[in-house]
């Protein structure tokens, strides 16, 4: 007994940077391999892009993610997933993903609240959400 009460009291915060550092990593390992992948794919076949309705996709799912949501939800909801569902359904699913990327930004991310790394991986998480329901 009298050995674990001399042991020097861990501070609460010793691992805090390393647990920023494996989710900075994380993010990386999500959100790198899917923007290359759907760059890729995209320099290969530019001309799925050429329909000038997909502009109307991309503004109606900015428009409902720009739309204010109460604060307290008590699990994650999206309003937009099922524009996000049709998209996948229409078109290509790197069409989709692409455009589900660029259209999903919302009111914290253009006041800055974000470091960049979390943005691109929030978007890449709904990108591959796309491509898996395409």
């Amino acid at each position: 007994m009298a050995a674990a009460a001399d042991a020097p009291p861990i501070p609460p915060l010793a691992s805090k940077p390393r647990k920023r550092l494996v989710l900075r990593a994380f993010e990386l390992l999500v959100a790198i391999p899917l923007i290359a992948y759907l760059g890729w794919e995209s320099w290969r076949a530019p001309a799925d892009f050429l329909d000038w309705r997909l502009l109307v996709w991309v503004g109606a799912i900015a428009l409902v993610h720009l739309m204010p949501l109460p604060r307290r939800m008590p699990f994650p909801f999206s309003l937009s997933f099922p524009l996000e569902l049709s998209l996948a359904l229409l078109y290509p699913p790197v069409v989709a993903g692409v455009l589900v990327f660029i259209a999903c930004f919302d009111q914290e991310e253009l006041r800055g609240e974000h470091p960049p790394l979390t943005v691109a991986f929030r978007h890449s998480q709904l990108a591959l959400t796309v491509l898996a329901q395409g």
